[in-house]
């Protein structure tokens, strides 16, 4: 995964939901990743979750959140991997 898609895809949603916001929801993601529990589980919960604190945001986009944490959650960690 490239560390430079990951880095502007985060600066992409922090502008487009608001940095506290997204980082919420990938405190959320990352709280959820080690789960043993079904991938669809994890993201029904996540997204149940985020709801909460996303209250006025479009499902949508709490929807490209979540994916945008996963994706940057798992480039970090691929990154740390690496080394």
């Amino acid at each position: 995964m490239s560390k430079i898609k990951a880095f502007a895809l985060e600066k992409i949603v922090k502008w487009l939901l608001g940095g506290e916001l997204f980082q919420g929801i990938k405190e959320i993601v990352d709280g959820l990743m080690d789960a043993n529990i079904p991938s669809a589980e994890k993201r029904n919960l996540a997204f149940r979750k985020a709801q909460v604190i996303a209250a006025g945001a479009a499902s949508f986009m709490v929807n490209l959140a979540i994916e945008a944490a996963v994706y940057i959650l798992k480039a970090k960690q691929s990154s740390l991997e690496e080394k």
